[in-house]
């Protein structure tokens, strides 16, 4: 997926998945960071980044 979805949409996807599956997408690693920059954003503003 290139294109990252409204806020509302990514929320509700986030919190559908395990505790395991959310831990398990680093953010970490900066090379993934970078790349991922928008989806790790989201994922700290959610309070799930590792």
């Amino acid at each position: 997926m290139k294109t990252m979805k409204p806020e509302a949409d990514f929320k509700a996807a986030w919190m559908a998945m395990s505790e395991e599956d959310r831990t398990s997408m680093s953010c970490s690693d900066e090379g993934n960071a970078k790349e991922h920059n928008d989806f790790c954003a989201m994922t700290k503003k959610l309070g799930g980044a590792n």
